[in-house]
């Protein structure tokens, strides 16, 4: 590749070839908008102090990007490869998906890295929250183009590049990141309009919300995430306390969000019928003691039966648990407290195939079929 990945503090991500042969070394190893200057006029030890007090600001400013992006697609990754999902993609399958995998997921995660990390980066660098959104908005569209070359032209994360966009930008910014915080700012930024946003995109979401007259995912940014700092994360903490193994709460957490949320997946492809079927579903596991006890596996299992007979995937709710699962990890303190100044691409650990079921470690939970990482950011096809 002749260009190396390389952007203005924007973070529109783009290929540029500006930066000559013998110079790339140099250039790569500069934190974005740091930029080497010559000045004749100037005593060499003056411009090296100079820029010396630069690259520390920039740098800490990307690495901390870096951060985010690595807990973002570490959330997605995570919420595929938690099973048994009912009726969506897991390690077992497509759930009720057919063009839908494991290992697609994980591909499709990957992909976003790049983008994610122009999004919290944006946070840092936009004053005004419209700015913000606008940004956000561009960055978005171009994260959904490379995601579906990448997939072949299938969604696998559109609302979860809108939910944690925001939630990246908001963390981006810095201070409290507390998920109450970081979904309230999240909100402010989205209840700001995007004029560059088209104003029918012809997504099933988009059509089930207009039939059914429900908010989707736009107004569940828009009031600042309530499904996942009111439900998923309460359910979540709870489960811990009562002893539930980690899997068994993230479950929990997920049907925590179904049992409450008008997902436009499931209107999308049940109607009105299939969500309530599912959300009654979805409360009566947790009322049975949740996936963690026996008599809650039976209702679990009842429920995905039920997912698989109609066709139904809550992906609404999963993108919201992927959402749960970053703000979770940064609260915790295992991704914000952790400064990892190597990014995801140059990890050589993120180029091999990653592993479902492996114990704690987020990359031995990812896809043992044939999941790869994206070093560098093609632009993507429009």
């Amino acid at each position: 590749m002749d260009g190396i990945f390389r952007s203005e503090p924007w973070g529109d991500g783009t290929i540029t070839n500006r930066v000559a042969p013998k110079e790339r070394h140099v250039h790569r190893a500069l934190p974005t908008g740091v930029h080497l200057e010559s000045r004749p006029s100037m005593p060499s030890s003056a411009q090296r102090i100079r820029f010396h007090a630069r690259m520390d600001s920039a740098g800490s400013t990307e690495r901390w990007a870096r951060v985010l992006a690595d807990a973002a697609v570490r959330a997605l990754v995570e919420e595929a490869a938690l099973s048994p999902k009912p009726g969506l993609a897991d390690s077992r399958g497509g759930g009720a998906h057919d063009d839908l995998s494991f290992a697609l997921m994980c591909r499709s995660a990957h992909v976003l890295h790049p983008f994610f990390v122009a999004m919290a980066r944006a946070g840092s660098c936009e004053v005004s929250l419209q700015a913000l959104r606008e940004r956000l908005g561009l960055l978005g569209r171009s994260a959904e183009a490379a995601m579906l070359d990448a997939t072949g032209g299938v969604n696998t994360h559109r609302g979860a590049i809108w939910a944690l966009g925001l939630l990246l930008a908001a963390a981006g910014r810095g201070g409290d990141i507390s998920a109450q915080v970081l979904a309230a700012r999240a909100g402010a930024i989205a209840r700001c309009e995007d004029p560059a946003a088209p104003t029918c995109t012809g997504n099933k979401g988009e059509a089930a919300r207009r039939r059914y007259g429900v908010g989707g995912a736009k107004a569940q940014a828009q009031a600042g995430f309530p499904q996942v700092v009111r439900a998923a994360l309460p359910q979540l903490r709870r489960s811990r306390r009562l002893g539930a193994s980690e899997d068994a709460g993230r479950l929990d957490a997920l049907l925590a969000i179904m049992a409450g949320l008008d997902d436009t997946c499931l209107l999308s492809r049940g109607g009105r019928q299939g969500l309530a079927g599912m959300q009654a579903r979805a409360a009566g596991v947790l009322s049975a003691g949740g996936a963690g006890t026996a008599e809650g596996q039976r209702a679990l299992r009842r429920l995905n039966d039920y997912a698989l007979a109609w066709r139904l995937s809550p992906g609404g709710a999963a993108d919201l648990l992927a959402a749960a699962l970053f703000l979770d990890g940064l609260e915790r303190g295992r991704d914000g407290a952790l400064v990892h100044a190597d990014s995801w691409a140059s990890d050589p650990g993120n180029t091999e195939a990653c592993r479902p079921g492996g114990a704690g470690n987020w990359r031995a939970r990812a896809a043992e079929r044939g999941c790869q990482s994206v070093g560098l950011l093609q632009e993507p096809s429009r």
